[in-house]
C-alpha cells in the first residue's frame, strides 16, 4: 500500500506491506526527501519487491543506481520530477531509485501490476 500524507505543509510518501490477510504489518517506510513527495502507483512482484512511482520536488530524493541522478525540476515553482523506486522485499533498502523528469510539470503513469509475474493489486 502507498499513502501520501501531509506533515508540516508538505506531502510525504509512506510505503507499507501487510500480510495477505491484512492482519499484520510486514513493514512500513518513508520514501522521499526535503520537498513534497507524492506516491501515485505501486505494484508488487512475485518476490514481494515493491515498485513505486510518483512525483517529487525533493532535491535530495534518495537515488540508487539512478538513470537520472539529479533533480531536474524547479521546486520553487512546484514543478517536480517523476520518480520510480524499487524496494527490497523486506522494505529495508532500495534496489534502485531514480528521478525521471526536467523542469516541467511531470505526471506519472501507473506501474504495471504484472511486473515479474506479480498479481494485480
Amino acid at each position: 500500500m502507498i499513502i501520501s500524507i501531509g506533515v508540516h505543509g508538505k506531502l510525504l510518501t509512506v510505503v507499507a506491506q501487510l500480510t495477505a490477510n491484512g492482519a499484520d504489518l510486514r513493514y512500513s517506510t518513508y520514501l522521499g526527501g526535503n520537498g513534497g513527495d507524492v506516491g501515485l502507483s505501486i505494484a508488487v512482484d512475485r518476490w514481494g519487491q515493491a515498485y513505486v512511482t510518483g512525483s517529487t520536488s525533493s532535491t535530495d530524493f534518495p537515488t540508487v543506481k539512478p538513470v537520472q541522478p539529479a533533480f531536474g525540476g524547479n521546486s520553487e515553482y512546484g514543478r517536480g520530477d517523476a520518480f520510480i523506486a524499487k524496494l527490497t522485499a523486506d522494505g529495508r533498502a532500495l534496489s534502485y531509485s531514480t528521478f525521471l523528469g526536467v523542469a516541467v510539470v511531470v505526471r506519472t503513469v501507473p506501474v504495471s501490476p504484472w511486473i515479474g509475474g506479480g498479481k494485480p493489486l
